[in-house]
């Protein structure tokens, strides 16, 4: 299931990975930039720590309204998206367009499949 944030926080948490290992393996080779490493480590937990307090929020938030609150929230980014692609076209950018109103639509479909209360 889709959550708010989720693709952030997969992001962080494949960041983190990746700068423990580098953390690791300076530490054994005693690297100057070991500590620098460390530091980076703490601010991507700082910032998992954060982006995971915003997704519980949006979550409780979202779950305490009426699928008609959640339409009237929803249809002014479908009808948004809807201009932006005929504008991209406008310009000469068809392809991108459809690409943005594609992302944009399959968040938008993904938020109107959270659970409610």
């Amino acid at each position: 299931m889709f959550l708010p944030y989720e693709r952030q926080i997969t992001e962080l948490l494949q960041e983190l990975i990746h700068f423990r290992a580098v953390t690791v393996r300076s530490q054994q080779e005693k690297a100057r930039y070991a500590e620098e490493l460390s530091e980076t480590c703490k601010e991507i937990e700082q910032a998992l720590y954060e982006i995971g307090k915003r997704q519980t929020l949006a979550l409780r938030q979202w779950e305490n309204i009426s699928d008609r609150e959640r339409s009237r929230i929803l249809i002014p980014v479908s009808e948004g998206v809807e201009k932006m692609t005929a504008l991209a076209q406008q310009k000469g950018c068809k392809a991108m367009g459809e690409y943005l109103e594609a992302s944009v639509m399959e968040e938008v479909l993904m938020i109107l499949d959270l659970p409610k209360k």
